[in-house]
């Protein structure tokens, strides 16, 4: 299973410094096409891939408003 770090959309120009750093120290692409095993900074609203970090735990979070 090759993994890949997920930036897409319209908001991936946030997260591509973190990305460029990731993908230095983790020795894995940086990619706007989900992949086998993806590490999603960014993404599009409907996706359903798989993930680093469970897909559910990311909706449970993005819920949370301070």
């Amino acid at each position: 299973m090759l993994p890949i770090i997920l930036n897409q959309s319209d908001g991936n120009w946030v997260f591509a410094d973190l990305a460029q750093m990731l993908s230095r120290s983790l020795w894995i692409d940086i990619s706007e096409h989900p992949g086998e095993l993806n590490y999603i900074l960014c993404a599009d609203a409907k996706i359903t891939t798989n993930s680093f970090i469970p897909l559910s735990s990311i909706e449970i979070s993005l819920t949370i408003s301070y």
